[in-house]
């Protein structure tokens, strides 16, 4: 059975979609600052800082999606399930 064709199914937000969406937020609040005010921010350092960042927030949201799916699937291969105690 296609998950995606039963119409309870609501996909999540996109991971891929916040990091570029917090990627480009951190640029343009970088070029800002540095337009407006007398801060000295040193471009190479907030890339890095960035990509490290969306780095490490991909590769978290992957994990959890990997044991988010395995708990479905293991709920739904266990038909003793909703008479189990927590």
């Amino acid at each position: 059975m296609n998950r995606l064709a039963t119409p309870t199914h609501r996909p999540g937000i996109r991971m891929r979609t916040v990091v570029i969406g917090l990627v480009a937020l951190t640029i343009s609040a970088t070029v800002l600052l540095d337009a407006l005010t007398a801060l000295d921010i040193n471009g190479g350092m907030v890339a890095l800082a960035v990509l490290i960042g969306a780095g490490l927030l991909l590769l978290a949201s992957g994990i959890l999606a990997a044991v988010r799916e395995q708990r479905q699937a293991q709920q739904q291969d266990d038909p003793y399930q909703p008479f189990r105690q927590p």
